[in-house]
């Protein structure tokens, strides 16, 4: 299902990077294993909601609704998933206040590493992250010795908070 080179080849390994860093915090919090993962309303939501932003026009990049879905379902199998059922799966839960809040979220993440949410339309977990951004960009330039700005790890403590809050509430 690999296609293009470039600015789609690039986006295409940002979505199946994404899809794996969240299978694998997941993983490292509560062993949710692929089965578990892919059987999760919110986290499917949440992955697609992440997915489809970093697909969206915000990257600079126009894709064709044909290569939108192909990015998602190439993320999907490359992390374990089934692509023959995740569309039957999200079918059956479109209208999940799970699958919905899942979904919002994981465009939140992004739209805030994009700089694309407005300081009056932050929420009380995106102030928060916002506020943390600094304190988490120090912790990941110490540990990986590589420079990441601040909306990027804003972005990623507002990621922990969603998914931690869900994985506990999972309980």
């Amino acid at each position: 299902m690999m296609f293009g080179f470039g600015k789609k080849a690039a986006i295409r390994q940002r979505a199946i990077q994404e899809v794996r860093v969240l299978r694998h915090f997941c993983e490292g919090q509560r062993q949710v294993d692929a089965a578990a993962f892919w059987s999760d309303p919110y986290l499917v939501g949440f992955a697609h909601g992440v997915v489809g932003a970093i697909t969206s026009p915000l990257t600079g990049t126009r894709l064709s609704e044909t290569a939108k879905a192909r990015i998602w379902l190439e993320a999907v199998q490359v992390n374990g998933g089934d692509i023959a059922a995740i569309g039957g799966f999200m079918a059956r839960h479109a209208e999940d206040e799970a699958f919905q809040r899942g979904m919002a979220q994981g465009i939140d993440v992004r739209l805030l590493e994009f700089g694309a949410i407005p300081s009056q339309g932050y929420t009380e977990d995106i102030r928060w992250a916002v506020e943390r951004g600094p304190i988490v960009q120090e912790e990941i330039v110490a540990l990986d010795q590589r420079p990441i700005d601040e909306k990027a790890a804003a972005s990623i403590a507002l990621m922990t908070r969603y998914l931690q809050r869900h994985l506990h509430d999972a309980i």
